[in-house]
């Protein structure tokens, strides 16, 4: 066993080898000029969705893998090493994957986690109010109960939302207080 091996399972191991296959392969010769251009990489997203790596830590029932949060950090850290670009945006797209699971009730969950953990559609971060910048316990804005749904009461006067990873996703998670 290499020192680089320790702590990891077999799964983890394979999953190492076929992120490095795909970051050398793939990622590593396209995030140069995605980057020049200031576009998200939806191509590479899906790719990463199809190989089965959107999905890392999440229930199989929704097409997840259903590995614990190690094998995940083992791919961010990987897709980090070429591309720390990528890593965020897959780390913003678990971020939205992770409320849905959690909170979603079960039709949601059918109808958007499986096809965001297939790579379909990704997910994007929006923080109602640019004040806040990246400090989601700053926001100020409140998601007020009314016909038995949630629904986000803007705060007149503030500037308007920062959505990270918005040009490519399929599905924006929008953060407020309740």
């Amino acid at each position: 066993m290499d020192a680089e091996d320790v702590g990891l399972d077999e799964e983890d191991i394979e999953l190492r080898g076929l992120v490095r296959d795909f970051v050398e392969r793939e990622a590593r010769p396209a995030a140069a000029e995605y980057e020049a251009r200031g576009e998200d990489p939806a191509q590479v997203y899906r790719t990463l969705g199809a190989l089965g790596l959107a999905g890392i830590p999440f229930d199989a029932a929704f097409g997840g893998s259903a590995r614990p949060y190690r094998s995940y950090l083992l791919l961010i850290e990987e897709l980090a090493r070429a591309w720390v670009a990528l890593a965020i945006g897959l780390g913003v797209h678990t971020l939205v994957c992770d409320a849905i699971q959690r909170f979603g009730d079960p039709a949601l969950k059918e109808g958007l986690l499986a096809p965001m953990l297939a790579g379909e559609r990704f997910g994007a971060y929006a923080l109602t109010e640019s004040s806040s910048g990246s400090d989601a316990a700053a926001l100020r804005t409140r998601a007020v109960r009314s016909n038995g749904r949630h629904a986000p009461r803007r705060l007149w006067g503030l500037p308007p939302a920062q959505i990270s990873d918005c040009s490519s996703s399929g599905r924006i998670s929008c953060e407020t207080k309740s």
